[in-house]
Formats: C-alpha cells, structure tokens, sequence
C-alpha cells in the first residue's frame, strides 16, 4: 500500500524546483532535532524564495521524518500548514495546484549544519 500511494503521489505532484541548501551555523545547531532548527530554516527559505510566497498567505509543509510537529501557526506572516500524505492528496483535490516544502535531509558539521529543502509543485492531472 505504501508504494502504491508513493507512486500516486509522483504522478500528482511534479518537483519543478530545485533543492536548496540552508546552512545554519554552530549556535542554531545546538536545537537539532527542535522547532528552533526548522523553524529557522524555514525562516530562510522563505526569505531566500521572497519572490515565490510574496502573494502567498498559506505555506504548506510536508510533515515525515524529524520534523517538529511543533513550528508555530504562522512565519514571517504566512500561515503554516502540516500535510501528510493524505492531507497532500486532499488540498490537491480542493485547490487543483499548489507547493510545498518537504525538508529532505540534514547534514551535522563541526562549526555548522546545513539543512535540504526542496519545494514540490503538485498540478492536478486530469484523466484520459
């Protein structure tokens, strides 16, 4: 069942952005594994991406591995919503595109950590 709902998610939802790597230095690193570390990440990338989520209220983030179910309701002024797989299936149907932020990986340094992050276009494609 799991590879059948991955494999669904790949057909509705194309990753037309590049990953981007946010470094965070030495003292962010002592809250790996909280809210402080993704919530500054993801305080970055929306500031680094200011052009994407200018006209965007709501920023959704995909919600798997380490990532705190604890960031705030909102970030630099736009809503954050957590989406499983299901939730992802759901706002697909309700507003037939939209992106998300999916936080891929974390590599721990010396000095400083960096933290993946990728944003997914998922487009509704209609059936032939």
């Amino acid at each position: 069942m799991k590879t059948f709902t991955l494999l669904l998610l790949s057909f509705l939802c194309l990753n037309l952005s590049a990953q981007d790597t946010i470094r965070i230095t030495k003292s962010d690193s002592m809250h790996i594994g909280t809210d402080n570390f993704y919530l500054k990440a993801l305080q970055e990338h929306i500031k680094l991406h200011s052009n994407l989520y200018k006209e965007k209220e709501v920023v959704y983030v995909k919600k798997e591995g380490l990532i705190a179910y604890s960031l705030p309701d909102s970030v630099l002024g736009k809503k954050i919503i957590l989406l499983s797989k299901n939730d992802i299936n759901k706002t697909l149907k309700k507003l037939k595109q939209f992106n998300f932020i999916n936080f891929e990986g974390v590599h721990i340094g010396h000095q400083e950590s960096y933290l993946h992050i990728s944003v997914t276009q998922c487009i509704e494609r209609k059936k032939s």
